[in-house]
């Protein structure tokens, strides 16, 4: 699968995740978010 950002912000939060987490891949980052509990998932 191919996911394409096209919001300058929203790639820039995911770069700092990147960093911040340690993280070695975007795919990483994109599942530790996906796997944290939300409020809209209420």
């Amino acid at each position: 699968m191919t996911i394409e950002i096209r919001d300058a912000s929203s790639e820039a939060r995911i770069r700092k995740q990147l960093q911040a987490t340690g993280s070695s891949s975007v795919e990483e980052v994109l599942l530790r978010l996906l796997e944290t509990p939300t409020l809209l998932s209420s």
